[in-house]
């Protein structure tokens, strides 16, 4: 093949249809398996319930009750996919017991609440921003000298990664692709010709929207900078002269100022959710991020162990190893790059090196929050570290004398291995039980991992006990004796605080002692807890409502849904001891009173807690049957009426009707009172 027709050849991947034709392409790769897949229960419905039920002015309020960023234009969105593509009864295979998911339903029967936009019009809509956002990557780079080649590889390994797919997959992270494909606009627009007036306020207008989109879109800011200070084209940056300094500080106040403003939302919005940072301190984040910061680097060059969570050990001391092992690899991935981009790429390739660290900004965890590391927060930054990396082939290349389309045909192999790789992934978004387990075999480290693996095997030690759906009792025994496992392994993982106190912990580990017949070990589990008839400490809002605080939130030193947890099970152990046949009728109708005055501690302490409300009732319905037993018939039809009334209380979900079932009490079969 001659060098002419290589070059014609070339030149065709500078139209922009063949190139969204590749994109959407890679795309279609990596959503193959799990585009039609439910909403899973982590918190998609969390983010879609706003939109189902609120108006389009609750997009710009803030709701720091809810502990949720301040994302309008991602709300916006979801209203969006609502009147294109209607609503479907929510599938919920993958939400089980116990999960947030759950809990809206049990509040609520409207059809609209239990209702989502379509789910395969949502991923479809995801996978259009995404293509979108490695659209305006592609012609971002050619315009910033890239080359055609080069522009094309980039966008099409950032596009296709199995990185991004937590991104494109996930319904939650609707809110990451609109932040890459404002984001990846507003640097496409900040290099325009500055000589046409529309140029600023489109850039203000666009950044304005990634900001919106998601708190990480402020990672753009420093992209913009390291624009000014390495375009590749442009006119060079003299870091020695006051002008130019002064100069990039009038063009970047308007970014500053939303970057402030964006910032001071999202603090408003997720106070409550903040934590220390990883080892308690910022300086100790800064010493965790050089290894975080490395192993981004090798997830997105070599992505064959990502994770849907990760386990990261704080790095305390500058005598740690790992932080000269982490550090040597940034230097020789980053200043390689430079170094063997040689003078025609390296302004490109210093520009990638900034671009990726500047991006992870926001998520450098030095405001402490959650979750460490995930793959979603190197969305945007990824693109320059493959910026980087590419342009060192480049010069590498020229070096070795191999021709620009030379090298383009033996760079594809780049962007077909990344396809596949995320082709492979794909079915683990299909099932999030399934990525789940994948998390906990990778990074069994990992605390959060490892809870979300106790709760599905708590689901499935429901599903399988004498009163679940598939009665299987070797099958039970397995999976409680499992989560109990998992979550004692929990004490030892280095993030057990970002994600669940002590007691908390404790309690979800003593749960299910009492159905597997340990009793002594629920009880000593659980250690010292607050009688149940301690007043609770209320909290108002401004219409007079009774508001629950969130999990974060202390009541006489103990989260107020753990309290009413640990007193549900305080109260299950009493109920079973007083079926036993070895005491006597008083003592057991002690124990049953005892099971009554825990579950109305828990329902005292968190009302909605439906569980306690139907404990209760099958603690008044034993007390009815042992006043029978005693001939006391009077405190027996009081105790049944009781009983009945505690019921009224509660509404007849599928939910609630399952809970009571998994507790052996049928409500279909009781009567119901007056007005239900």
């Amino acid at each position: 093949m001659t060098e002419a027709r290589r070059d014609a050849q070339l030149r065709l991947l500078t139209h922009p249809a063949l190139m969204l034709a590749l994109l959407a392409t890679q795309v279609v790769i990596m959503l193959h398996a799990c585009w039609n897949s439910p909403a899973n229960r982590m918190d998609d419905r969390e983010h879609l319930r706003p939109a189902m039920i609120g108006t389009w002015r609750d997009g710009f309020r803030l709701r720091p009750e809810l502990s949720e960023p301040y994302i309008p234009v991602t709300f916006f969105s979801y209203r969006l996919d609502l009147m294109l593509f209607g609503l479907e009864p929510e599938r919920r295979e993958n939400a089980g017991p116990g999960t947030a998911m759950e809990r809206v339903h049990s509040s609520s029967g409207s059809a609209a609440e239990n209702s989502i936009p379509r789910v395969p019009g949502m991923r479809v809509m995801n996978a259009l921003y995404h293509v979108l956002a490695g659209f305006f990557l592609w012609m971002l780079l050619l315009r910033l000298g890239a080359g055609v080649g080069l522009a094309a590889i980039v966008a099409l390994v950032w596009t296709g990664h199995p990185m991004a797919l937590e991104s494109a997959a996930w319904i939650s992270e609707r809110k990451n692709v609109l932040a890459g494909m404002f984001g990846f606009a507003t640097l496409l627009a900040w290099t325009a010709d500055r000589q046409r007036i529309w140029r600023w306020p489109l850039v203000y207008v666009l950044y304005t929207l990634a900001v919106l989109s998601k708190p990480s879109a402020l990672g753009i800011l420093p992209v913009l900078i390291g624009l000014e200070l390495f375009d590749p084209i442009g006119r060079a940056f003299h870091f020695r002269r006051a002008g130019d300094w002064i100069a990039l500080s009038k063009r970047m106040v308007i970014p500053i100022l939303i970057s402030v403003a964006g910032s001071w939302a999202t603090l408003q919005s997720v106070g409550r959710e903040l934590v220390l940072p990883p080892g308690g301190s910022v300086w100790t984040a800064l010493l965790t991020d050089v290894e975080i910061f490395g192993r981004y680097i090798g997830n997105i060059l070599a992505p064959i162990n990502l994770s849907f969570f990760y386990a990261v050990e704080p790095i305390r001391s500058p005598g740690d190893p790992r932080l000269w092992l982490y550090g040597a690899m940034l230097v020789a991935v980053c200043g390689g790059s430079i170094w063997a981009a040689g003078p025609p790429y390296r302004r490109l390739a210093a520009l990638g090196v900034f671009w990726f660290f500047g991006a992870l900004g926001p998520n450098a965890n030095l405001v402490g929050i959650p979750f460490w590391m995930q793959d979603r927060y190197a969305y945007l930054s990824a693109a320059g570290l493959l910026l980087a990396v590419g342009a060192g082939l480049m010069g590498l290349a020229q070096r070795l004398r191999i021709s620009d389309s030379n090298w383009t045909r033996i760079a594809w192999a780049w962007p077909v291995a990344i396809a596949l790789a995320a082709g492979v992934r794909s079915p683990l978004f299909a099932d999030v039980n399934r990525l789940i387990l994948d998390a906990v075999e990778r990074q069994p480290g990992s605390a959060m991992a490892r809870l979300c693996a106790a709760m599905l095997c708590k689901e499935r030690f429901h599903r399988y006990s004498v009163n679940g759906e598939q009665p299987n009792p070797r099958l039970a025994e397995i999976s409680g004796k499992t989560a109990i496992d998992l979550y004692s392994n929990i004490e030892y993982c280095a993030d057990l605080y970002a994600h669940i106190d002590t007691f908390t912990l404790r309690v979800k580990r003593a749960e299910l002692l009492p159905l597997l017949g340990r009793l002594d070990d629920a009880r000593a589990l659980l250690g010292k807890v607050p009688p149940p008839d301690v007043k609770m400490l209320l909290e108002f809002g401004p219409n007079g409502e009774r508001l629950v605080r969130s999990r974060r939130d202390e009541y006489s030193g103990y989260p107020p849904r753990s309290l009413a947890a640990a007193y549900a099970i305080l109260g299950e152990i009493h109920l079973r001891q007083s079926a036993g046949s070895q005491t006597g009728i008083d003592e057991r109708i002690a124990l049953a009173a005892l099971a009554e005055k825990n579950a109305a501690g828990a329902i005292g302490v968190h009302p909605r807690e439906f569980e306690a409300h139907i404990l209760k009732t099958r603690a008044l319905f034993r007390l009815a049957e042992l006043f029978t037993e005693k001939g006391d018939l009077a405190s027996a039809v009081t105790c049944q009426q009781n009983g009945l009334a505690a019921m009224s209380r509660v509404p007849r979900t599928p939910l609630v009707l399952k809970m009571a079932k998994r507790q052996g009490l049928d409500l279909n079969a009781l009567p119901h009172r007056p007005g239900e």
